[in-house]
């Protein structure tokens, strides 16, 4: 894809070293404990980018599009709402 798009390609080795470096610099960061595995992955992304651009957009998955949360699994329910309206 960088080749069709004539990007430069970048990428990062992590090591075991440098992933507990990391590792320990988001735990100081985050406020409230977060059960997500892709966080130190997704940080560490967005910090080799962040030397060269200023601002990043990440997506962790597809919850909203595929209806991962459990309040998604309600929206079916609203398209039947009108029914249960009171018409005059």
């Amino acid at each position: 894809m960088s080749k069709y798009f004539k990007f430069e390609n970048k990428s990062i080795i992590l090591s075991k070293t440098s992933f507990n470096k990391y590792y320990k610099k988001i735990l100081n960061k985050i406020d409230e404990p977060i059960g997500a595995p892709t966080l130190i992955p997704l940080y560490i992304l967005s910090e080799l980018a962040s030397l060269d651009v200023k601002t990043v957009l990440t997506g962790d998955g597809g919850d909203e599009f595929f209806g991962g949360y459990e309040l998604f699994k309600y929206i079916n329910f609203f398209k039947y709402s009108n029914f249960f309206l009171i018409k005059k």
